[in-house]
């Protein structure tokens, strides 16, 4: 109906005369498993360093021409035990080879012109089908759409090495030759992987150093021989949801671009980050989809139709049948909203797209339909692991992850009750992560009342009662269900499941990112900041002790409303001590709930910064401002330090100081970071 109705629309405008910029259709049924190369899917390859490069199809194709081979319905493949299932068997790298999922019937496809070798796991009863293992999936593909060569007779098969510490896959599409086709970085060594080793696996979470070991494995369905059985790996950036948020700035987008090619995707960092907060679609993966379907930004669509994603392209041709846009940053906006977030991240999406919204693979992810290479997904992964060494930022292990036990539809409940709405339901796809914010309990299942918070893949209404769909933009504090523990382990216990209140193109991004990495604040819990929530007296007392090492103090009753043995004593007894904090005159109390304004930061930073022994004797005429009259006798001579030392700026275009307004966590965490880079 979508299709119908947007056809219809522009076909009016143009009979009325009325211009309209020109973007792909929001139906995506060309996306939908066809025996033809997808049109938005040129075949790359990816090496080590992020370097990006397109088959060259005609002369791969004339090497299929000039190769014997004999398809696996030929009863001489019938005696092969240890054998490789060789998927690179069509005369053109247009035709896709077609599949049904072995423990679903689905339908799937690939394209072994970008990956050739699976593991051969058998045939069925007549014949008439050949069981494998690729990416991630097993399937069951026509005898004579693939051949099987004896393992001892091939030339390469994939595999798994760790160089310097880091894990890469490298992968063959011609088995029949010794050269590889890309490798990429996965990850770091687990510490189970021995450096220079060649490991073989076909779904990059279970590893063995003898491929006849693995073979008898995935036909047993167990993973006893492998060097990991109890511990499977997970690529972070693979397996991450696009319902999070990169650390990384646009700059940091712009330099690893700009020091690789000069193209259409050169500057456009910042369109990254502003569709990812607009519609909660993480900006570090985008990047790494365009960089993949555009070679950085120099692909013939991208370079005439300012298309980094290959949207809406002829099946048969990549090129001319592509739709343009007016600009390079709206095939980054349509990418954003109508493929991720109305699309691929939506369970109840028109065109059955939905396995979990990570890059993925053949088994769940993005991967399942939106790429013929079985390995798209680990590959525009490894851009983002490239964007993460090229940055200061580091993105990995930020959010906690967990993955669903394998074969279980997950129910996401609105709360942690079973009796509470159903939002969505996760399908049976195998290794589905979900992104565990929080644990809380809740009702009992199967004798575990532990329940996960997760952030929820599709968009809700805002009593978070039922997915709306093609909403396309993300509230990421307000979308989320709860799912029982049971059926869920986690993969990755994340060092930050980052604030989703604090977004990179906010003022106060790098302050509140400086402050936490350093240890000097912590969030109101594991995914809220408060950057806007005023700051009390003792919450400032605890960021300047954490300053000073946090020292351990004995208790005296210095102060009747500071009692022992809670999260702030320490902390106001040594400020206290130190003399850069004072009880209030009146009372004799501290007053640690108390909200701390502007002018008593001031006071407060002025005589730690004292204390410390640090020159302080900058001064600024603060009668610039309209109310330094405002400013009280005790605090003039620590506002005219800090504005003199940067540290304190005006307010409202340098108008004005603010002195009795309330400190916000934002602006204490810019204070904080102002006052140590001025004093390194």
């Amino acid at each position: 109906m979508k299709k119908i109705l947007t056809t219809f629309l522009i076909s009016v405008l143009t009979i009325l005369g009325v211009s309209y910029p020109v973007h792909a259709q929001s139906d995506s049924s060309t996306f939908e498993v066809g025996e033809i190369q997808r049109e938005d899917q040129p075949i790359t390859n990816v090496d080590e360093n992020g370097n990006v490069t397109f088959i060259d199809a005609d002369a791969m194709e004339e090497e299929i021409s000039s190769t014997p081979m004999v398809m696996a319905n030929d009863t001489s493949s019938r005696s092969i035990d240890v054998g490789v299932v060789n998927f690179r068997t069509k005369s053109s790298a247009n035709e896709n080879t077609l599949y049904v999922e072995d423990s679903t019937n689905k339908q799937g496809y690939l394209n072994g012109y970008a990956a050739s070798d699976g593991a051969f796991l058998g045939y069925n009863s007549d014949y008439s089908k050949v069981k494998f293992k690729i990416a991630g999936v097993i399937g069951w593909v026509d005898s004579n759409q693939v051949s099987i060569v004896d393992y001892n007779s091939v030339s390469s098969v994939s595999y798994y090495v760790v160089n310097s510490g880091v894990l890469y896959h490298v992968t063959t599409n011609n088995i029949y030759q010794s050269n590889y086709a890309s490798k990429v970085m996965i990850g770091y060594n687990p510490g189970y992987l021995q450096e220079n080793v060649p490991y073989y696996s076909y779904d990059g979470h279970y590893f063995y150093t003898s491929y006849q070991s693995m073979i008898n494995d995935y036909r047993a369905g167990s993973y006893t021989s492998s060097v990991n059985s109890n511990d499977p790996y997970f690529n972070y950036f693979q397996y991450l949801p696009h319902r999070s948020k990169t650390v990384h700035i646009a700059s940091d987008f712009d330099n690893l671009t700009n020091s690789k090619a000069n193209g259409k995707l050169n500057g456009l960092g910042s369109y990254f980050i502003e569709y990812q907060n607009q519609y909660g679609t993480n900006a570090a993966l985008m990047y790494g989809v365009a960089v993949l379907e555009s070679g950085w930004g120099t692909s013939n669509i991208a370079k005439t139709k300012n298309n980094l994603f290959g949207h809406g392209a002829v099946d048969s041709n990549p090129y001319y049948g592509a739709n343009g846009y007016d600009t390079p940053a709206d095939s980054i906006l349509y990418h954003s909203k109508i493929f991720i977030s109305e699309g691929y991240c939506d369970p109840l999406d028109y065109n059955g797209r939905y396995f979990g919204s990570h890059l993925g693979d053949k088994a769940s992810g993005v991967n399942v339909k939106y790429a013929s290479d079985p390995y798209w997904g680990e590959k525009a992964a490894s851009i983002v692991w490239q964007l993460n060494g090229a940055s200061q930022n580091d993105d990995y292990s930020r959010y906690t992850i967990g993955i669903k036990t394998k074969g279980i539809n997950i129910e996401v409940h609105r709360d942690p009750t079973l009796s509470s709405t159903t939002l969505y339901q996760s399908g049976s796809a195998d290794y589905y992560p979900m992104i565990l914010l929080a644990e809380t309990q809740g009702d009992n299942v199967s004798g575990n009342n532990i329940w996960y918070k997760i952030q929820s893949d599709p968009t809700l209404d805002a009593s978070r009662s039922q997915i709306v769909q093609d909403q396309g933009e993300y509230d990421f504090n307000n979308f989320y269900g709860y799912i029982n523990s049971h059926n869920m382990f986690k993969i990755i216990q994340g060092s930050n499941s980052w604030f989703h209140d604090v977004y990179t193109t906010d003022w106060f991004y790098e302050s509140i990112k400086y402050v936490y990495d350093n240890g000097l604040m912590t969030g109101l819990n594991e995914t809220t900041f408060g950057p806007y929530e005023n700051l009390a007296r003792a919450q400032f007392a605890v960021i300047l002790h954490r300053m000073n090492g946090s020292p351990d103090m004995e208790y005296t009753n210095k102060f009747p409303d500071v009692a022992d043995n809670q999260w702030y004593t320490d902390a106001i007894l040594w400020a206290s001590d130190i003399g850069v904090v004072t009880g209030y005159e009146d009372t004799g109390k501290f007053g640690p709930g108390d909200n701390i304004n502007r002018e008593q930061m001031a006071v407060m930073m002025y005589r730690y910064a004292n204390y410390l022994g640090y020159d302080t004797s900058a001064r600024a005429d603060i009668s610039k401002y309209t109310d330094a009259g405002n400013v009280n006798e005790f605090a003039k001579e620590a506002i005219s330090w800090a504005v003199g030392e940067g540290i304190i700026t005006g307010k409202y275009n340098e108008t004005q100081l603010d002195p009795q307004g309330n400190a916000s966590r934002a602006e204490c965490a810019t204070i904080i970071m102002r006052f140590i880079e001025s004093y390194k």
